[in-house]
């Protein structure tokens, strides 16, 4: 029974490993509440799966040669930090995670054996050592090893030489993790890596290329689509490589400058490159591996339309802002420092909805920052300035595009064009002058294409025409005339302001209270953009006596005074019946009528010589105290005296010297007690309402 591994010789440059331990028992592993403690080595085919995990590693262990030791997905594997546990794999270790549920090997070295059949296949896991050392290696002559979508930190991955084709691709190297491969007889593919330590000085290069007799006939190590990130360390570095020129076409080095890339290549002899890697036609931008190839933050993007010559923007200074449309750099240029990193990058214009995509790079070290994504929007060509047009306007004249055509219609007749000069100025002169409130189409086409129409509205300067007034009398109600339509026509009369407006027609009839012959009347019209006309005054003609003016009615009045015209005959006419008198030499009049009840109509009107009748003053009697009661006819014989007043008032009835009085009912009739009359008494009877207001008084005969 094998008790002990000691110095086991990897490919070219591999140091002999620690003297190590491994009990060949069978599999013994004692379940604990936080995991599985595995203390004994693989010698079944045997698989670890996640609902024991983690599996910790308390010594070195084997896998037996022929067996196979299965990791399921979300497993964590955890040696000892304080010692140097190893897994040597005789036999074959299958650990394949997925992306969402990784694998985990934590202080653990993997170490190969080159036992015919032996195999090592590792994807989807997270493979470190914090303390750096070894983190996996295979011998010479081994027979295959995968490695697909890894992260190694901390440690060295180094594959011997290979018998049969192997694959390193999509893994990330990263905190001081390094890749060593040694040429052999089986190809082996370095592809999608992203090896990335940072811009810190180091000794170590990212990945090194080993050649030593017997397998130096032919190069079989291909390197290409790696993202080699970072600075001020070497990134590959090639040993013994007996003049074999290697393919390095299209790795991405943070820079295309072929000096600048072969710096960065050395051959372990004479630190210079000499084309031993052939580096081809460099990347313009990371691969997209898997892992990140930065932290900044993406530039910010000024918007960009179909017809921008530059992608403008803020990014951090010195860095080198490249513009991409899906896979072809159409741009690139410089995070300018001194304007706190603005640039400007020449592009040829593009089309509307087109994506770019805009990053900055981190000269040198090949950092690249998140991508801001921009849409290309429709260039709509507009205004920048223009003049105002109005109906007494010749030209247009503003800013546009740099040498835009202009078209200029009014409807479907054109009115203008021209072109904008290199500026964008433009001056276009009108077949004719274009009428108030019309709107004008500007077509605006670019040279690129784009087009818009814009309105621009011909402003009315113009003033209407003064109206034509027809006469106006001292009898007229209405003032009449034309003037342009839809105006708003105002009337002045008696230093007040009275306003219509004109119809389709331009007639206007603008109400007015009757004016006095004499009388100026100013008229107005008022277009739609708010410009006047001359105003227009005429005189009210006199064709009869001006309307009497009266003085107000109460309904305890028997007269009706004013003025009126001179000599005059003033009639009254209240209801069907018609009082007149006849105003003296100072036109003042006092014409007789009957008491009135309130709200009582009456018109009032004068007749001159010559016989013509003025307009009636219309007034209405007011209420100065109750109404004049109505009272029955009182017979010698009769001891009441009947009637009707306001309801709830005071009615008396006097007699000589005798005064009788009740209250009215809820319906504002009344009886008064009196005494009986002879015949050709006269009663007096009134009403007095809460206020102490006395109506005029009913006079009854007694019959």
């Amino acid at each position: 029974m094998r008790k002990k591994w000691s110095l086991i010789v990897l490919a070219a440059g591999l140091v002999a490993s620690s003297v190590q331990t491994y009990n060949t028992n069978p599999v013994m592993v004692s379940a604990q509440e936080q995991g599985t403690v595995v203390t004994e080595s693989i010698l079944e085919d045997t698989v670890w799966t996640k609902d024991k995990s983690p599996y910790i590693l308390q010594s070195g262990l084997f896998i037996a040669s022929g067996k196979t030791l299965t990791i399921e997905p979300g497993v964590k594997v955890e040696g000892q930090s304080s010692s140097f546990t190893e897994l040597l794999i005789e036999g074959s270790l299958d650990a394949k995670g997925t992306a969402e549920d990784r694998i985990v090997f934590e202080n653990v070295y993997l170490k190969g054996t080159n036992f015919i059949g032996s195999r090592i296949a590792i994807s989807n896991s997270d493979v470190s050592r914090p303390f750096g050392g070894f983190l996996l290696t295979v011998p010479g002559n081994f027979s295959d090893i995968q490695l697909l979508n890894n992260s190694f930190s901390g440690g060295s991955v180094i594959l011997g030489n290979m018998k049969n084709t192997s694959s390193v691709e999509g893994n990330l190297f990263a905190k001081k993790a390094s890749l060593s491969v040694s040429n052999g007889s089986g190809l082996v593919t370095v592809k999608r890596n992203t090896f990335d330590n940072g811009d810190s000085e180091s000794s170590t290069a990212d990945f090194e290329m080993n050649c030593s007799d017997p397998n130096c006939s032919a190069p079989n190590i291909l390197v290409q689509e790696n993202n080699f990130l970072g600075s001020g360390h070497i990134k590959v570095k090639l040993n013994g490589s007996k003049n074999l020129e290697f393919n390095g076409d299209s790795n991405y080095w943070g820079t295309q400058e072929p000096d600048t890339i072969n710096s960065l290549i050395v051959d372990g002899k004479d630190f210079s490159n000499n084309n031993l890697l052939s580096i081809g036609n460099p990347a313009q931008k990371p691969f997209a591996n898997g892992w990140p190839a930065g932290e900044e933050a993406a530039p910010k993007v000024s918007d960009l339309t179909s017809e921008d010559a530059y992608v403008s923007g803020v990014a951090t200074p010195g860095h080198i802002v490249q513009v991409w449309k899906n896979d072809d750099l159409i741009g690139s240029g410089k995070a300018v420092a001194a304007d706190g990193g603005i640039f400007n990058i020449a592009i040829d214009s593009q089309n509307a909805g087109d994506k770019l995509e805009v990053v900055a790079l981190k000269p040198i070290s090949g950092y690249v920052s998140a991508p801001a994504i921009v849409t290309v929007k429709q260039y709509i060509p507009r205004f920048y300035e223009v003049s105002e047009v109005t109906d007494q306007s010749v030209s247009v004249t503003g800013r546009t595009a740099p040498y835009a055509e202009l078209k200029i219609l009014n409807g479907t007749a054109l009115v203008g064009s021209g072109t904008a000069d290199y500026v964008g100025y433009f001056n276009i002169s009108f077949l004719a002058k274009q009428p108030g409130g019309t709107v004008l189409d500007v077509n605006v086409r670019t040279t690129k294409g784009s087009e818009r129409t814009y309105s621009i509205a011909v402003v009315d300067n113009t003033a209407p025409a003064a109206p034509k007034v027809n006469p106006v009398s001292n009898k007229s109600v209405y003032v009449t005339g034309t003037t342009e339509r839809g105006a708003v026509v105002s009337v002045q009369a008696g230093g007040k302001s009275y306003t219509g407006a004109a119809d389709s027609y331009g007639k206007f009839r603008i109400a007015i209270p009757v004016q006095k012959a004499g009388t100026a009347i100013t008229v107005t019209a008022k277009d739609a953009a708010g410009n006047v006309s001359a105003p227009v005054t005429v005189k009210a003609t006199k064709i009869a006596p001006d309307v009497p003016a009266v003085t107000s009615i109460s309904n305890k009045a028997s007269v009706v005074t004013g003025t009126a015209e001179r000599y005059s005959t003033v009639k009254v006419q209240i209801g069907s019946k018609i009082y007149s008198a006849k105003a003296d030499g100072y036109g003042k009049y006092k014409v007789s009528i009957p008491v009135q009840n309130t709200g009582m109509t009456v018109y009032v009107t004068a007749t001159d010589k010559y016989s013509r009748v003025s307009l009636a003053k219309v007034t209405k009697v007011y209420r100065a105290a109750p109404n004049m009661p109505a009272v029955s006819p009182v017979r010698y014989t009769s001891t009441l005296v009947k009637g009707k007043t306001e309801p709830s008032i005071m009615a008396y009835a006097k007699i000589g010297t005798k005064v009788y009085s009740t209250k009215s009912a809820a319906d504002g009739t009344f009886n008064i007690t009196i005494p009986k009359q002879k015949k050709g008494i006269k009663i007096y009877v009134t009403a007095k309402d809460a206020k102490s207001m006395v109506s005029a008084a009913r006079v009854v005969t007694v019959y």
